[in-house]
């Protein structure tokens, strides 16, 4: 009996206690697994589980959807336990009408899969109003740095750079950490022909940041290599 007993507690603890590992996925990855992909707003949340406004819809994924609103639960597994807030828009991938924790489901303003996901499916527009048109162009061209400054970047030139290596847009790390934020920096709005700003980028812990500093550095070296234009 004293066997049997150890082997049950041994199996319940192995089954309540599963940690879900987490892989960041690609954007390939992500449209293979996930069974539903939306743009949506949280209309309401009771615990874990989330009414959704969809406002956007790739074609490859719609099964005969008869409403405009979509359930999901999150939390029913230790895979499932992000949390979104109501009244904000997300793009989310959906897999059994939940939300992975790997998954790449995001802040609309930070979600550049947009582009990705237009430029591969055909989608459908649900409740389009003018706010989601200014939401889409805050989420394509607008910066706000660090310290709440904004800049418009649609038509400029811009150089992103991260540690010590300048990066593409699309190199962009995501930005969907609480605690290890993805940050912006201007380095300087420049009059060096071709450029029109210039960003240093930093994911580090929400409280502590080495950024200021190298900006400083950045800057001394732009100014420097504006001496000799």
């Amino acid at each position: 009996m004293k066997y049997i007993l150890t082997f049950v507690l041994l199996v319940c603890a192995n089954s309540t206690g599963f940690a879900c590992k987490c892989v960041d996925r690609s954007f390939e990855k992500e449209v293979e697994l996930a069974e539903i992909i939306i743009v949506a707003k949280v209309i309401e949340r009771k615990g874990n589980i989330y009414d959704l406004l969809i406002k956007q819809e790739w074609s490859s994924r719609i099964s005969l959807r008869t409403s405009d609103t979509i359930r999901i639960t999150q939390g029913l597994n230790s895979c499932t336990r992000r949390t979104f807030e109501k009244a904000n828009t997300y793009l989310f991938y959906l897999e059994n009408y939940a939300v992975h924790n790997c998954s790449r489901t995001i802040s609309f303003a930070n979600a550049r899969d947009i582009d990705l996901l237009n430029d591969r499916f055909n989608s459908v527009y649900y409740n389009h109003e003018p706010s989601y048109d200014s939401l889409n162009y805050k989420r394509r061209f607008i910066i706000e740095t660090f310290n709440g400054k904004v800049y418009d970047t649609n038509g400029k030139s811009v150089v992103y750079v991260m540690g010590n290596s300048i990066i593409s847009k699309e190199q962009i790390p995501l930005d969907h950490d609480l605690f290890y934020p993805l940050r912006y920096y201007l380095v300087e709005q420049t009059t060096i022909p071709g450029i029109d700003y210039i960003f240093y980028l930093e994911k580090s812990h929400q409280e502590r940041n080495g950024a200021p500093e190298i900006r400083k550095s950045l800057l001394r070296k732009i100014r420097a290599f504006k001496k000799k234009l």
